[in-house]
């Protein structure tokens, strides 16, 4: 971004689509377990269990940020020489307007993208190239 923009949060669609559902549900499974293991404690008086629940849901974090770690990681991996992306053609999988993110599908792999127009949910997009953090594609409709 210009002007020392912060970067915009990245939507709840695409952080699933980047990081997979899987690792998502066992993560939300977990924090539910802690919690309610937690609010028990509460309840009953045992502090055993209020202990216990808020460790399950730290456990829980840290495997929500393990899991987004290796997610960015397995994308990057694949495709470490990232010049091999640009001019590759792919589909958007979100709408999303001028500067700001969206998910592309290049190569059968979901991708950040940002882009200087808006694109539509379903245009064909080509890549122009791989933004500094190497996991954002800049594109351009077709």
């Amino acid at each position: 971004m210009s002007g020392g923009q912060a970067p915009a949060r990245e939507p709840l669609k695409e952080r699933i689509f980047l990081y997979g559902i899987r690792q998502l549900l066992v993560v939300v499974v977990i924090l539910a377990v802690g919690a309610y293991v937690a609010v028990s404690g509460v309840v009953y008086g045992a502090v055993e269990n209020i202990v216990g629940g808020i460790l399950i849901v730290f456990i829980g974090a840290g495997l929500a940020y393990g899991f987004k770690t290796t997610a960015v990681r397995k994308i990057t991996k694949r495709y470490y020489n990232v010049s091999t992306m640009v001019g590759r053609e792919g589909t958007a999988k979100s709408t999303f307007d001028a500067g700001t993110r969206g998910v592309v599908n290049v190569e059968n792999e979901y991708w950040s993208a940002i882009s200087s127009v808006r694109i539509v949910e379903g245009e064909t997009v080509t890549v122009e190239s791989v933004e500094a953090d190497r996991i954002t594609l800049r594109v351009r409709k077709k």
